[in-house]
């Protein structure tokens, strides 16, 4: 009977701690769960910051890309217009001389912006130099041929016709002009040189000329006038390099892009679009995006923190102390129950 009684007492010490163990377990998960529940939301913060700020980031990255690659065409178009207003020139005639120097372009694959450039320095030299805009026209076009036939890339044609714009503007060709344009697109020294009888055709002559400073802007001008003759014989068997055919896509570009401009307003609009993504780039708070992760890290920390000195916790705390107490005093219990009723067994059996 005492065995029996041992082992119904024994089932019940251990079914207590059980259920004192679940609470203590259940009260565990709660806790866990709203810490949990607070990171998550933390976390949700957070990331929800930075997908609303990488979405507002790419799209202006899309826009400013966008504006990349028409801007790049619309300044230029902006700039061959410019130019040709330096000159002097408004309306019909601006647009009859920017069709002459466009079609002299795409005929011998020269740049159109240096074209342009070069037509509006001659074009403010024009009185000094005793010319007629026709004149300057047929210049810019003896030009290009004298381009087409050296193949020169654009990069090479831009900076020979800015040298040689300075030239004609300067009353007199300098030598450090000349040798730049020598280097650039040497057809244009060699078509001036057959076209002034001093030179006698000969380049190094023309060179010697310049040296001395007894080449004016007016006579270098006239002597590539009288020279193109030539230019037009070489040009007749040139072939169009690709570097050429390339440039002559990009002035097809720009002028597609002139066209649209005008005839619907687009740079002016499309500049506004790309003050609006700069502004909202500026605009973007990126120090208040970093400040709200800041406060989301924090509250959780804060709340974690918290959770040290919680009642809860220190009640938990507690109640796990007092079962561990009470198993470790129904363990003694239980140990000598089990000693007493071994010796009153043997007492027993020894009867």
């Amino acid at each position: 009977m005492d065995l029996e009684r041992l082992v119904v007492q024994l089932s019940a010490d251990i079914k207590g701690y059980e259920n004192a163990l679940k609470k203590a377990q259940g009260v565990t998960n709660r806790q866990m769960g709203a810490i949990q529940k607070k990171a998550l939301s933390s976390s949700t913060a957070i990331s929800g910051a930075f997908v609303k700020a990488s979405a507002q980031i790419a799209g202006a990255l899309l826009a400013s890309e966008v504006v990349r690659n028409y801007g790049v065409l619309s300044d230029a178009a902006t700039r061959v217009t410019n130019s040709l207003k330096v000159a002097g020139l408004s309306g019909q005639e601006l647009e009859r001389v920017y069709q002459t120097l466009n079609k002299a372009a795409l005929a011998n694959g020269a740049p159109i912006e240096a074209l342009s450039t070069l037509y509006g320095k001659a074009a403010q030299a024009q009185k000094e130099l005793g010319v007629s805009t026709n004149d300057l026209t047929a210049f810019a076009n003896n030009v290009a041929v004298a381009l087409r036939v050296a193949g020169t890339d654009a990069g090479a044609a831009s900076g020979a016709l800015l040298q040689l714009g300075q030239a004609l503007g300067s009353g007199t060709v300098h030598a450090e002009e000349f040798n730049s344009v020598l280097e650039g697109a040497p057809t244009i020294a060699q078509a001036a040189a057959a076209g002034l009888k001093e030179a006698g055709g000969s380049v190094a002559k023309l060179k010697q000329l310049v040296v001395d400073g007894k080449i004016s802007s007016e006579a270098f001008f006239r002597a590539l006038e009288a020279g193109a003759p030539m230019l037009e014989e070489k040009a007749a068997s040139s072939v169009f390099t690709l570097d050429q055919a390339t440039t002559n896509l990009w002035t097809a570009l720009i002028d597609a892009t002139k066209e649209f401009n005008q005839s619907t307003g687009a740079s002016d609009r499309f500049a506004g679009s790309i003050n609006a993504t700069a502004q909202a780039i500026n605009d973007f708070d990126i120090s208040g995006l970093i400040e709200k992760v800041r406060n989301a890290k924090k509250e959780l920390d804060d709340y974690l923190g918290s959770l040290g000195n919680a009642d809860l916790f220190k009640s938990l705390s507690q109640e796990i102390a007092q079962m561990r107490a009470e198993m470790a005093r129904d363990k003694a219990d239980f140990s000598a129950k089990v000693v007493q009723t071994v010796q009153r067994a043997k007492k027993t059996r020894d009867l």
